[in-house]
């Protein structure tokens, strides 16, 4: 129905990858899209006042080995060094992470509406991420209901991921 997608990942089987699907008129406005690797692809628009760039990123899970995580920050570090300055930036996805609670000298990026727990490896690398690229982690500055704070619970009933939604 006039839908665009620009995807980035394997194209045999589509297995693996992330996607961004623009309405019709939101590509209209599409300037360039990247496909980084198939965990990242970037799409830079036309807006009203300021040109926007939004990031889809799919993280690897926290149990995946350290080189796995490091290079996919390392990519995504790559992507929003590249970015122009005077973008606005839109960081969409899913960073598999549980922030936890807001730490001394993190106001500006997390905050105080987040589950309650222990701050996983992935989700110090996601504040670590928005710390560097000037971001703050939105999802966290509002309140909402627990379950719309995950992404998914284990069997045993134990939360795994935050909802991540930068800006």
């Amino acid at each position: 129905e006039g839908e665009v997608i620009l995807y980035s990942g394997g194209m045999e089987k589509h297995e693996h990858g992330v996607a961004i699907i623009l309405s019709k008129n939101a590509a209209q406005s599409l300037m360039s899209w990247k496909p980084v690797s198939d965990r990242i692809v970037t799409a830079r628009l036309y807006s009203k006042f300021v040109k926007t760039t939004l990031v889809q990123a799919y993280a690897p899970q926290n149990g995946s080995s350290v080189e796995a995580k490091d290079e996919f920050y390392q990519q995504l570090s790559k992507v929003y060094s590249d970015i122009p300055q005077h973008d606005m930036v839109i960081a969409l996805g899913d960073f598999n992470a549980k922030i936890g609670c807001q730490f001394v000298g993190e106001e500006g990026i997390v905050g105080r509406h987040v589950l309650a727990g222990d701050r996983t490896d992935n989700g110090s690398r996601f504040v670590s991420m928005c710390e560097l690229s000037n971001m703050a982690i939105v999802s966290t500055m509002f309140p909402h209901k627990d379950i719309h704070k995950v992404t998914w619970n284990s069997p045993d009933g134990v939360t795994q991921n935050q909802i991540d939604h930068i800006t």
